[in-house]
């Protein structure tokens, strides 16, 4: 099973899944996005795993970052352009694991005030981690504890809703969209 399924079954969330292995595996990071992915362009090739309700998207390759004051943090590459809120990053992880399907994995793990995930970041080439790894290892925060502590962020960060309002041709969609369905409704 995946964390999603497991945090689930346990009606807890993704982010109190990785907390839980703190000192096996987890350890807790300042959950400060521009500085936890200043270096990413010397990363080698990652996959970023960014998550919703309708599945993963999962882009594999060489990404840098952009940061401007005040604005969404851009991860991009040939293969990708994303943007994510810095602010609403509330809890930040390095996640070490070993398992049978995956092998050794190494990630960046970002999750919001409800402990959902942004983006997970695994680093595929072991030289270039070990490269960075100290200075990933420097943001620790001093609690360490197994229990989620989220801090206050962004209220209501709400990617959908940022989408929409920025979608001029949203109304017509959604109004073709309701058409179709009840088409084939129709049709059934």
């Amino acid at each position: 099973m995946h964390a999603p399924e497991i945090a689930k079954r346990l009606n807890v969330s993704e982010a109190a899944l990785v907390a839980a292995r703190i000192g096996t595996g987890a350890l807790r990071l300042r959950p400060d996005a521009a500085v936890l992915l200043s270096s990413i362009s010397e990363w080698g090739r990652v996959l970023c795993a960014f998550s919703n309700e309708s599945g993963v998207h999962m882009p594999l390759g060489d990404v840098a970052l952009e940061s401007n004051e005040g604005g969404p943090l851009r991860l991009f590459g040939a293969h990708m352009d994303a943007e994510i809120d810095g602010e609403a990053v509330a809890e930040a992880f390095l996640f070490l694991d070993r398992d049978e399907s995956h092998g050794n994995s190494r990630s960046i793990q970002l999750f919001d005030e409800r402990g959902a995930p942004i983006v997970k970041i695994f680093i595929f080439h072991k030289g270039h981690f070990e490269a960075v790894e100290a200075g990933i290892r420097s943001l620790a925060t001093e609690d360490q504890s197994r229990v989620p502590a989220p801090r206050s962020t962004t209220p209501a960060y709400d990617p959908g809703a940022a989408s929409g309002r920025q979608d001029h041709d949203l109304d017509s969609l959604n109004c073709v969209g309701q058409e179709a369905i009840e088409e084939y409704l129709s049709a059934v």
